[in-house]
């Protein structure tokens, strides 16, 4: 049998028309001869698609464009084994993987970040986490409006090796904006210091500090005390956003004051 079937022929001496050709082509079915490949079958001598659809390997590389798939189309179900899904509303959004890289495939210094947004209309974000440019960038919660970024964890928290035990209670909670242990010798020295660039003799009872990096304004208050003498008195003057004077009763090597600067 070929590949169409018709239940008019031609005998030898018979002479072709156009209505018997007509003829040959309302009668003509066609059979299973004439199918390739499983994508297609034969019902009831016409072709049409199998039930079991095209499958992958009947379709050409990259023959589906997203051109192709209706907008909404894509179902987590239709997805692969661990992909992310979503619930109907689309209010939640699922990874399955442990793990999250952002900007793996870049090419040249950028930022990442995640954003967040809570009020409508929208902006460019309402929150932002972000990683800033190069090996040395800044690591930043970025959050819009008045609203403060609380952290909350029942073991603390932990600086480096450091470990910050949580506070008890609402009070707020400030920290020192620089500290020094000066030697009161005839050349003054830094011992150890945070946010202090130097120690300078003015005289025998006065020494100027200057910090690394100015306070916001004057009114920054300086609490400390004397280290390997007991008679050793000091007081702070002339307050600056860019340091602030000691005086001091005496200048004797083995002698220090210690200070810490709250604004």
């Amino acid at each position: 049998m070929g590949a169409v079937d018709t239940t008019y022929t031609f005998t030898a001496t018979d002479t072709i028309t156009s209505a018997k050709m007509n003829n040959i082509i309302d009668q003509t079915t066609i059979t299973s001869d004439a199918i390739i490949g499983t994508t297609l079958e034969v019902a009831s001598g016409k072709l049409k698609i199998r039930s079991a659809g095209i499958t992958s390997n009947e379709l050409a590389t990259n023959a589906v464009t997203t051109t192709a798939i209706n907008d909404g189309a894509v179902t987590p179900a239709k997805l692969s084994t661990a992909g992310p899904s979503w619930d109907s509303a689309g209010g939640t959004f699922i990874l399955s993987q442990s793990a999250i890289e952002l900007g793996y495939g870049i090419t040249s210094n950028t930022a990442s970040f995640i954003d967040f947004h809570s009020v409508h209309p929208l902006t460019d974000y309402d929150t932002r986490i972000v990683r800033y440019t190069g090996v040395d960038g800044w690591f930043a919660i970025v959050n819009q409006g008045s609203g403060g970024i609380s952290f909350s964890s029942a073991g603390g928290f932990q600086f480096a090796s450091a470990p910050m035990p949580n506070p008890s209670g609402t009070a707020p909670i400030y920290g020192a904006r620089a500290w020094a242990n000066i030697a009161i010798s005839p050349t003054r020295s830094v011992a150890s210091q945070a946010n202090v660039a130097s120690a300078t003799k003015i005289d025998t009872t006065h020494t100027q500090i200057v910090f690394t990096t100015n306070m916001p304004d004057d009114v920054y208050v300086v609490t400390g005390c004397a280290k390997n003498d007991a008679s050793l008195d000091f007081s702070t003057y002339d307050h600056q956003t860019t340091g602030f004077k000691i005086r001091h009763s005496t200048e004797t090597s083995g002698r220090f004051v210690q200070f810490i600067v709250m604004r």
